[in-house]
């Protein structure tokens, strides 16, 4: 080889600090630029704080004797009387809201033969 190519040469290291759980990964085109990355003290991540809830619970239900016993919600109520309204339906109602075996199968084979889905 008659010629060195600066190019060809590049540093890199991997710093873990006994301080956080991270590492850094630093790299550059010199040993000073991966040096000055690897003497950067790491970011600090704040930790999460598992006991505070992220949501707001429903409020104690009025009147009952279970102090634990929670408020129903407006949405729940109205999924609730969708739930009763759709189970007092005849039964007749009930398959023709319903999907027919046509809506769900498309073709049928068994070994070969097709299958009959009628």
């Amino acid at each position: 080889m008659t010629g060195s190519s600066a190019a060809d040469v590049h540093c890199c290291c991997r710093c873990c600090f006994p301080t956080t759980p991270t590492c850094t990964f630093c790299d550059g085109d010199t040993l000073t630029d991966a040096s000055h990355c690897a003497n950067r003290p790491p970011t600090v991540l704040s930790p999460v704080d598992r006991q505070t809830p992220k949501f707001e619970a429903p409020a104690a239900l009025e009147g009952s004797e279970f102090a634990e016993r929670l408020a129903l919600r407006e949405d729940f109520i109205k999924k609730e009387q969708l739930t009763e309204t759709l189970a007092a339906l005849p039964e007749t109602t009930k398959v023709k809201l319903g999907f027919k075996k046509t809506d769900l199968l498309l073709d049928c084979w068994y070994n070969g033969i097709q299958c009959n889905i009628e």
